[in-house]
């Protein structure tokens, strides 16, 4: 999900260029940079969500002129770009409880 926005590859550049760290520093750091970011960005997802719902529901509610059609595009996009985030936070969640929990190779799964 990460990948889809451009701002990751700037925080991994300016966390790493650190001067006078070590790599495993430098890691750390990274990682720490990341996730902070991740949080910031798409741990509010489903709130965003409802919002932009909330948004477009109102633009839709008024009236309709090329003025209120162009900004109801713009938020359709916007939200389109949140469900496919959410989409592929819970595509990952789930292939992460598959690898936790795995299938134990028993019979139920044959």
């Amino acid at each position: 999900m990460w990948l889809r926005d451009e701002e990751h590859y700037q925080i991994v550049k300016t966390t790493w260029q650190e001067k006078d760290t070590s790599i495993t520093t430098r890691l750390s750091h990274t990682l720490n940079s990341l996730h902070k970011w991740g949080r910031e960005k798409f741990g509010i997802i489903p709130q965003r969500i409802k919002e932009t719902q909330e948004e477009l529901q109102t633009l839709n509610d008024q009236t309709n002129n090329t003025v209120y059609m162009h900004n109801i595009k713009k938020k359709e996009r916007e939200l389109d770009e949140l469900l496919q985030c959410e989409e592929i936070w819970w595509s990952q969640r789930a292939r992460t409880m598959w690898l936790k929990h795995g299938d134990k190779n028993t019979s139920y799964f044959h």
